[in-house]
């Protein structure tokens, strides 16, 4: 490129300013720093902004010189980008991963010679066996090294320990437990978000105080005083102490002794410290078969009192051996005063996948926060999951309606399939504020389902959904006497005083071009609008809904 090119022109300080939001991942804000520039034995260089060094030397002399692009490296084999990334940032703070027991050792004087500097510091051992004796004492070493140091500008902390121990499971402590203890607030003034795997840590740090992140990834709390693992009360008790924490991560990390017992009601829950956390805005828990039961999930909700700002969600696997009977019930513990979106939920969705996930919404608003979703994932192979899903839509749908049954639920959305006339009865007698369904069903049976439990009198008497206004289906496909079997329904609820406002059929399949065709459907479309109060839409998909990206 030659030095009369327009873009070359540019002041460098543009320029430098152009190569920064180049570096920048498009999913980043303003704020964000550039992307990691990534160094192994390969010389693989995955961070695509590193080619503009290569467009010719006036772009080579900028880039070399912006030191904004070199502050952050990810050095996985070799110490090289770390050398590079502090000797080309300036004075400016950094942020460091080290992902192999090799580097981080190569990397220690750098460390310790730029600690003053360092933001973000990840360390993961990446080492795919559990380390021989001679690799663990290496190990063992660097770490203790590492937690004598003083970073005064460290704002984030990762420590993945993968292969460098036995799995924590049992709860035993291992070495590194002991090494981090000497990571203390001193050391550490700025630490606010705190992210560990596979590893052991003491729970009884000053460190958690002074968090607003805490992700917790297959790890053990341990500590001298007691050793083994820690019970409800003291978990309860190291959360309640991150009074400024805004975000906590739970993955695959409920190793606590729970009581045996799993109750249904707030009155008998364990009497263990229930914690207040209003600065708290985003929960996240995830877990396996193997080792977070719902009934573990539910004890630690329900000893949390949350802000009606509060997200939460919950991820869990499990098959045929792990389920509960009502297993949405030993999840969520019924306690408003733990969880305020038991009374504020406005819009409620269930969607499930026959044999592969269920997943359950409940929002407050659908622009503010205060949410929490559901999701159960069957734990079974591909080949297996139909046979194995015990837990059915029907099932389902009356006990999250159970659990919301308190909450003024406006809108409810079911998307799904083999739905059943008593659940959905039930389903819509629980949620008594109810005045707009949506419903995608994926079956014919399901959508004759709905029109029938809409057009029949409530057990006791009256009408099922009395409050209903809106109703918007999608239909697995259309036929032939799709607008007529919408009529009977809309016709029945008319004479029973019940009649809609808005009605909105999506479907698939319509015949085009035939003018008889045509000629009966807005005939039946002006006749449904004579049933309800303002509207009747009808829109043509040109795909079953399924198909359609969200």
């Amino acid at each position: 490129m030659t030095a009369k090119s327009t873009i070359n022109r540019l002041p460098v300080e543009m320029l430098n300013e152009v190569f920064v939001w180049t570096s920048r991942p498009d999913d980043t804000s303003d704020s964000d720093p550039p992307q990691y520039l990534c160094i192994s034995n390969s010389r693989s260089l995955p961070g695509q902004w590193i080619s503009i060094t290569l467009v010719c030397k006036h772009w080579r002399d900028v880039a070399l010189g912006a030191t904004e692009l070199w502050r952050s490296v990810d050095a996985f084999n070799i110490v090289e980008g770390v050398e590079l990334m502090f000797a080309r940032s300036g004075t400016k703070s950094v942020d460091i991963g080290l992902h192999s027991e090799t580097v981080i050792l190569e990397a220690l004087p750098l460390l310790a010679t730029h600690a003053g500097r360092v933001r973000s510091l990840s360390l993961c051992w990446g080492h795919p066996e559990p380390l021989s004796d001679v690799d663990f004492a290496m190990s063992t070493r660097v770490l203790a090294e590492i937690s004598r140091m003083e970073f005064p500008v460290l704002e984030s902390l990762r420590y993945n320990a993968a292969g460098m121990d036995t799995p924590v499971m049992d709860g035993a402590p291992g070495p590194d437990s002991y090494i981090w203890e000497g990571m203390s607030p001193t050391r550490l003034p700025a630490l606010q978000e705190l992210y560990l795997g596979q590893s052991h840590f003491p729970w009884n740090s000053a460190l958690y105080r002074q968090l607003r992140v805490l992700h917790l990834a297959e790890i053990a709390l341990v500590s001298d005083a007691s050793p083994g693992m820690l019970d409800l009360d003291g978990f309860m008790a190291l959360i309640g102490g991150c009074q400024m924490l805004e975000e906590l991560t739970l993955l695959y990390s409920l190793y606590l002794n729970f009581p045996p017992d799993i109750h249904l009601s707030d009155d008998e829950l364990d009497p263990v410290r229930t914690v207040d956390l209003p600065n708290l805005r985003t929960v996240y828990i995830e877990g396996s078969k193997f080792w977070v039961q719902p009934s573990e999930v539910y004890q630690v909700l329900g000893h949390m009192r949350l802000s009606p700002l509060v997200d939460i969600a919950i991820l869990l696997a499990y098959d045929e051996e792990s389920v509960h009977s009502n297993p949405l019930l030993h999840i969520i513990p019924r306690s408003a005063a733990n969880l305020p979106i038991l009374h504020t939920a406005t819009f409620l969705t269930i969607r499930t996948i026959l044999g592969r996930y269920a997943s359950y919404i409940a929002e407050s608003s659908r622009t503010e926060s205060g949410m929490l979703e559901v999701t159960l994932q069957n734990g079974e192979n591909e080949r297996e999951r139909e046979e194995h899903w015990t837990y059915d839509f029907d099932e389902g749908l009356i006990d999250i309606c159970t659990i919301f049954a308190e909450a003024r639920v406006r809108i409810l959305t079911i998307i799904g399939q083999e739905l059943e006339a008593y659940s959905l009865t039930t389903a819509l007698r629980l949620l008594e504020s109810l005045n707009n369904i949506e419903v995608k069903c994926r079956d014919l049976p399901s959508w004759h389902t709905l029109l029938q439990v809409l057009s029949s009198p409530a057990p006791g008497g009256g009408v099922v959904a009395p409050r209903l206004r809106v109703l918007n289906v999608w239909p697995p496909e259309w036929y032939e006497d799709l607008l007529q079997d919408i009529e009977t329904c809309l016709n029945w609820r008319s004479q029973n005083g019940q009649e809609l406002q808005r009605v909105i059929v999506n479907a698939h399949g319509r015949p085009s071009g035939d003018e008889d065709v045509e000629m009966q459907h807005n005939y039946r479309i002006g006749y449904l609008r004579v049933l309800v109060t303002q509207s009747v839409v009808f829109q043509d998909l040109e795909e079953p809904w399924w198909e359609q990206s969200d």
